[in-house]
């Protein structure tokens, strides 16, 4: 299980079960987030707040103040992780090869990811030194003020004057096959466990 999805069931329990949880409680929110892969994380706490409204939870938050409680403790996860990383970069095998392969043949190179912008550049830098993108995009899939993906998909393709068949987007998740998909960027999903597979064949 990814990480990220082991904190983001840990908090919505909290929030949707606050007397504690049963296994088939847990199920529930896990059953959401396999269903929910690809959509955003303010998507996907407008459903915890509609379920605590629907069950009736006292002093129900808003979307924004849910999403801070996940990412406060992601933060720290992450933060506790950048050492490691650094010693053994969590890289499918080959990625950093074939990144420097396309940096050397001049192109260009951009990333866009969810993160927060100042983890995102501390991973980009640990994981991947001595590597200079040509941009980098936290935060490019989450709520208020941020472009989604594919927005920002089409602001890299206008201001470099390219066609969509021009640009190829590689990721891990749902989200970013669909975002391809509705530039009309080419697409290639590369899945971090076999479990991932068929959900990027899918979208």
């Amino acid at each position: 299980e990814r990480p990220s999805i082991g904190i983001m069931t840990e908090v919505m329990t909290s929030i949707l079960f606050p007397n504690g949880t049963t296994q088939a409680e847990v199920e529930f929110v896990r059953g959401f987030l396999s269903d929910a892969r690809g959509l955003m994380q303010s998507a996907q706490f407008t459903w915890v707040r509609e379920q605590a409204l629907a069950r009736g939870i006292l002093n129900v938050k808003s979307v924004r103040e849910y999403r801070e409680m996940y990412l406060k403790i992601w933060r720290r996860y992450l933060e506790s992780q950048l050492d490691s990383w650094r010693k053994a970069p969590p890289l499918i095998k080959g990625v950093r090869e074939f990144i420097t392969i396309l940096k050397n043949s001049d192109i260009q190179l951009f990333i866009l990811s969810g993160e927060e912008q100042g983890i995102l550049e501390q991973a980009v830098k640990d994981i991947l030194p001595g590597i200079n993108f040509n941009g980098s995009d936290g935060s490019a899939i989450s709520d208020e003020g941020a472009l989604a993906k594919s927005d920002r998909l089409n602001q890299i393709k206008d201001s470099l004057n390219l066609e969509s068949t021009q640009i190829v987007m590689f990721g891990d998740g749902a989200g970013d096959m669909k975002a391809a998909k509705e530039t009309g960027v080419i697409a290639i999903g590369m899945p971090d466990n076999p479990e991932r597979r068929e959900s990027l064949i899918q979208a």
